[in-house]
């Protein structure tokens, strides 16, 4: 999994939730330009932000539905 994959499963979960761009920044503490950055895989972000969005959209790595959501999105996005 790259960044690139993880930035559309930020998207894809932010929406779920019906959150705006706006609302993950106020929440995760971060600038919205990163969380546009994230989703969109354009520019750099640093890992403590990323790290930030990902849990402000409810993805937790340690939980083993999350990992097999990701892999599963992984699937659907790229076909592998």
């Amino acid at each position: 999994m790259d960044t690139q994959e993880l930035g559309h499963f930020a998207k894809e979960q932010r929406r779920e939730a019906g959150l705006s761009q706006h609302d993950v920044a106020l929440l995760a503490d971060v600038p919205e330009r990163c969380v546009r950055a994230f989703e969109s895989s354009k520019g750099s972000v640093h890992l403590d932000k990323a790290i930030s969005i990902l849990f402000v959209v409810g993805f937790d790595p340690r939980r083993r539905r999350d990992l097999t959501h990701v892999l599963a999105y992984r699937r659907r996005l790229w076909g592998a």
